[in-house]
């Protein structure tokens, strides 16, 4: 409860999308991943999916692949995201800025949780979704629509 207290009073804090490391890492996915990645009897929705882990020195690199297969661009997402131990205390409690995601498209992006391994955590916890705009209005689209997934042993929960 004292970690969870902790974690609470750190401000928070909008973590961007590396812009430098995603078309490497968008290459790479495009070239090594099946076509069937994304393959489920539901073909509508947000699906974010946790990618890919990468422990860089003293911080953990967190790779997501999401696809917008519902009807509009996402002009902006952002999502309260929650980072858990393998214990299961709160590491940090933070925002994730998606930016945009156009309509039938994959995107990947990266965050750096700076002063975490990736061996330190265990789950990652999508809390919500604090900003989700299209066609430049709020919407609850995303957070209706919204499924996730996790290819590394870390879980990614919504």
């Amino acid at each position: 409860m004292k970690a969870v207290a902790n974690a609470l009073r750190r401000p928070v804090r909008i973590l961007r999308a590396n812009q430098k490391s995603w078309i490497s890492a968008a290459l790479a996915f495009a070239l090594l991943a099946p076509a069937s990645v994304f393959a489920q009897e539901n073909d509508t929705g947000l699906r974010v999916e946790l990618n890919a882990i990468d422990t860089l020195g003293e911080n953990c690199r967190l790779t997501f692949v999401l696809q917008n297969k519902m009807a509009d661009d996402i002009d902006q997402l952002v999502a309260e995201t929650v980072l858990f131990s393998d214990e299961g205390g709160v590491v940090l409690l933070t925002l994730f800025d998606f930016a945009a995601v156009p309509a039938g498209r994959s995107r990947v992006r990266q965050f750096q949780v700076p002063n975490t391994s990736c061996d330190r955590l265990g789950q990652v916890l999508m809390n919500g979704i604090d900003t989700c705009t299209i066609s430049g209005a709020a919407s609850q689209a995303c957070a209706q629509n919204l499924e996730v997934s996790s290819r590394v042993r870390i879980a990614l929960g919504g």
